[in-house]
């Protein structure tokens, strides 16, 4: 009786540690690499109008990556999609595409035979600074962790100010 009234004690326990954390936060070129989330974007060779964007799957494998494109570029506090990914609301009218995103893989070194995901896609340049990456569980979870939305209008910035530095090299 005793070794079950402590088996309780710790399970509750347990579970409420279980549901402390769980953040929100906004990956920029800045702040990437506290994240070990990392970004590629570049203009599409062949169309200049299009922009590919590369970034790597986060480690929590039950995670869901979606494109998210708004009516108009949002602050950072509204790039939280939470309660819009979990409530599933038939229409939002500032939301234009919410599409969710299949990952592809690569092999790594031979030795260790680990696959590593990865997101590629193409967005529409005219739509890059009102167009978010995020990065959830699908559902309520005990402890999710980070969430993330990446910030895709600031790696644009970030891409125009590098190409503009280029050009007034030369």
């Amino acid at each position: 009786m005793k070794k079950i009234i402590m088996a309780v004690c710790l399970f509750l326990f347990i579970e409420q540690a279980d549901a402390r954390f769980s953040r929100f936060v906004s990956v920029t070129p800045e702040s990437e690499h506290q994240f070990d989330i990392k970004v590629l974007m570049e203009p599409v060779h062949n169309n200049p109008n299009k922009i590919s964007i590369k970034f790597n799957g986060v480690k929590s494998g039950s995670k869901v990556v979606w494109l998210i494109v708004a009516s108009s570029q949002i602050s950072m506090e509204e790039q939280n999609f939470r309660t819009f990914i979990w409530s599933k609301p038939k229409s939002n009218r500032d939301i234009l595409i919410k599409a969710q995103l299949s990952p592809s893989s690569k092999m790594g070194s031979r030795q260790k035979n680990i696959t590593e995901k990865y997101y590629e896609l193409e967005i529409d340049s005219k739509l890059i600074n009102q167009s978010y990456v995020y990065i959830d569980f699908p559902t309520a979870v005990r402890d999710g962790g980070y969430y993330y939305t990446i910030d895709l209008a600031a790696y644009f910035k970030k891409v125009n100010n590098t190409a503009n530095k280029q050009i007034n090299k030369d």
